[in-house]
């Protein structure tokens, strides 16, 4: 009868198991699971982080019938629901009570002023930083939302 112990289970006389005893100690399974789940918490909190830090965002609460179509953005009446990405590279969110967008970019801060730029790329939403000579882009710099 073949058998094999894992974390304090038995699991005897199942046909497909190979015929010698195999177990692995329980304080190495909490050791293993306390890294896991110090990893979780780690990578999440990394999430909110990176997520609260970004972009900018604004809130705009609607008086009853003011937003009867849509929501205007910039000149732009979009219907209602999500936006991924408005003409001023913001992403929103519309109802008729309330609207919330966020940027889709962050500021560049901590460069060389003296040597470097910034440009807006409206098509990639973000802004570049290069040098005064356009072709040469900046190393060192940081961003913030």
């Amino acid at each position: 009868m073949s058998s094999m112990v894992l974390t304090g289970i038995n699991l005897a006389g199942q046909g497909d198991l190979p015929s010698h005893s195999t177990s692995i100690h329980p304080s190495t399974c909490r050791r293993l699971f306390c890294k896991m789940k110090i990893l979780l918490a780690f990578l999440f909190s990394m999430g909110i982080i990176v997520t609260q830090g970004d972009a900018f965002c604004f809130h705009q609460f609607f008086k009853p019938g003011e937003a009867e179509k849509g929501c205007m953005v910039d000149g732009v009446l979009y219907p209602f629901g999500e936006i991924s990405r408005t003409e001023n590279c913001l992403t929103c969110s519309c109802s008729q009570y309330e609207m919330h967008c966020c940027s889709l970019y962050t500021t560049p801060v901590n460069y060389d002023k003296e040597t470097c730029k910034v440009i807006f790329n409206n098509k990639n939403c973000d802004y570049d930083v290069v040098q005064k000579h356009p072709s040469k882009p900046c190393t060192q710099y940081t961003r913030i939302g």
